[in-house]
């Protein structure tokens, strides 16, 4: 399994709309995809940042994703489209 690690700074009075929309749009759309494992969105309490773990079978269905795809979901959410500040990939180790 594969861990897309995205980081956003969304500000706390957009919170609750940006997820709303996130979850119409590309919850909606990765949900489709195949490898498609799920999705989380954590809060950091600290800092305020809003981090979106997507979990993958393995990083070639992650990368299928047409660029184009990409950009039109990003089009979807409008005002709403937050840059991504961070992104990081994992791979689960599983015990053997």
């Amino acid at each position: 399994m594969v861990i897309e690690w995205l980081r956003f700074d969304v500000p706390p009075e957009l919170r609750a709309d940006f997820l709303t929309r996130d979850a119409q749009v590309w919850t909606l759309a990765l949900s489709k995809c195949q490898g498609f494992i799920g999705k989380e969105t954590w809060f950091e309490p600290d800092t305020g940042a809003t981090i979106v773990v997507i979990r993958w079978e393995t990083l070639e269905h992650w990368k299928s994703i047409p660029r184009s795809d990409l950009e039109y979901l990003d089009d979807e959410m409008g005002a709403l489209l937050i840059p991504v500040l961070e992104c990081r990939t994992f791979e689960v180790d599983s015990p053997r």
